[in-house]
């Protein structure tokens, strides 16, 4: 399948773009199980949470990445960070994703806000401290369901990854010349490893439903590295 992909922010963004990403990534988290099950398996509050990831992160002068397909659709969006930036100030996920949260069982919303937000910069900062401030950092990847497997994911990463390897610099790896990203689904990893991405960190959460969900954080280059040269 031939994928080209488009990047846009806020001031280039059409609506009709803005309305398809929207789409995309509903449909792609909503046939992710660890994703739902991460959301009380509410439909109501993965579409809730996903529209507003776009429309924050283009009022937030952030890069969408757009995979179009050969009839130009839009098939897969990423979400673009670009280094020495913060995708959102602290402590503002509660208010930005308040109508995700309310769209939650009460003690699904409570794990949420007292146990999980609050320490998840934890894990990422105990071994690589900053990475997602100073690397060029992925929040959210989606492909449409009937996509998937179809080489819009490569693609739409692919590009990035080509940008960030012709960045000149040292080894390892700092700054422009790094990705991070997180994933929820271990049957992801090995897409990921095939780009050259390396798993850094990884940690499990237990569920208010007593499903267990994990947050695995990744880096590329492997070796990519924080700090001062």
């Amino acid at each position: 399948m031939p994928v080209t992909v488009k990047t846009v922010t806020g001031a280039t963004v059409t609506p009709e773009e803005r309305t398809s990403a929207k789409r995309v990534l509903v449909e792609s988290f909503l046939s992710n199980p660890e994703h739902m099950a991460l959301w009380a398996h509410s439909s109501a509050a993965n579409t809730a949470l996903n529209e507003r990831y776009i429309d924050y992160a283009l009022d937030a002068g952030h890069e969408l990445a757009l995979a179009q397909v050969d009839d130009g659709a839009v098939a897969g969006v990423a979400i673009w960070v670009r280094p020495g930036e913060d995708f959102m100030p602290e402590g503002q996920r509660p208010i930005i994703f308040k109508d995700a949260l309310d769209a939650l069982p009460a003690g699904h919303k409570a794990f949420f806000l007292n146990d999980l937000w609050p320490v998840s910069g934890d894990m990422v900062e105990s071994v690589l401290p900053n990475a997602e401030h100073e690397w060029w950092y992925l929040p959210m990847i989606g492909v449409s369901p009937s996509a998937q497997g179809k080489g819009v994911g490569k693609a739409l990463l692919g590009a990035k990854v080509a940008q960030v390897a012709a960045t000149t610099g040292g080894t390892p790896a700092r700054g422009p010349r790094a990705i991070a990203l997180y994933t929820e689904s271990p049957g992801n990893i090995a897409f990921y490893n095939k780009l050259g991405f390396a798993l850094r960190a990884h940690q499990k959460y237990d569920l208010p439903s007593g499903e267990v969900w994990e947050n695995m954080f990744l880096s590329y280059p492997a070796d990519a590295a924080v700090g001062a040269a």
